[in-house]
């Protein structure tokens, strides 16, 4: 009993609040960033923008592209998404008294399902191929 109501002191009163921080923060500094790149269209990036746009840039090159390839528009607002909600979340838990939001399993496995759902609804007919008929193995090995 004594573990139960532990559990429900510890999620109501850190995780929860957590992720509501995490989520108001994340809303902040997009809609700050939004607004500054509507202004300053054409200009050279100042203040917030500077220190996002990078980021936002080295994503998209380095992770986005190379692992998905010609298609990678389609997933990348949620790949980003799902980067700066981990980033900002790590960086919020490392404050004393606070809760780190990703070593909570429920919020990795919400992560995680929400990934898999994604990734199987929007998987063509190739992709399925590919996933049953894995070009390179040989006929005996592959599922049927």
């Amino acid at each position: 009993y004594q573990r139960r109501v532990l559990f429900f002191f510890f999620f109501f009163f850190f995780f929860l609040p957590m992720l509501f921080i995490n989520a108001t923060v994340l809303l902040l500094v997009f809609f700050s960033v939004a607004k500054a790149y509507k202004n300053n269209t054409g200009k050279a990036p100042k203040g917030l923008q500077s220190f996002i746009e990078p980021i936002v840039v080295f994503v998209r090159d380095e992770i986005v592209k190379p692992n998905i390839g010609h298609h990678y528009e389609k997933y990348l607002p949620y790949i980003l998404t799902l980067f700066f909600f981990i980033l900002f979340g790590n960086l919020l838990g490392l404050l004393p008294g606070a809760a780190n939001l990703t070593g909570n399993i429920a919020v990795t496995f919400t992560l995680a399902i929400l990934t898999f759902l994604i990734t199987n609804f929007s998987g063509n007919a190739s992709y399925w191929k590919h996933i049953f008929w894995t070009p390179g193995v040989p006929l005996p090995c592959t599922l049927r």
